[in-house]
């Protein structure tokens, strides 16, 4: 197998996401299309300094499980999640 036709399945496999906080500010992660958004979730939360389990994250207005992948999802190159902190409590 050529160099080139190693990248290309490389890149296949890959994509590019987006997760935007609710102040705008985008985070951009390259990964598998079969890792588990556990991973990708630890990593936002650890560079932003929240909790994990106090944000939710949403495609296309669906929450997001952390077990669920991209390929689950259907999701293309360049895609973005929403992070949204939790609410706790009200009326």
């Amino acid at each position: 197998m050529s160099e080139e036709t190693k990248k290309e399945s490389t890149d296949n496999n890959q994509i590019t996401l987006k997760v935007v906080d609710p102040q705008g500010g985008e985070t951009v992660f390259r990964i598998r299309k079969t890792t588990k958004f556990t991973k990708l979730f630890k990593v936002y939360c650890e560079r932003k300094g929240y909790q994990l389990g106090s944000i939710k994250f949403t495609f296309d207005g669906i929450l997001v499980d952390e077990e669920q992948t991209p390929d689950e999802l259907d999701m293309e190159d360049e895609d973005i999640i929403e992070a949204h902190l939790r609410q706790v409590g009200g009326f």
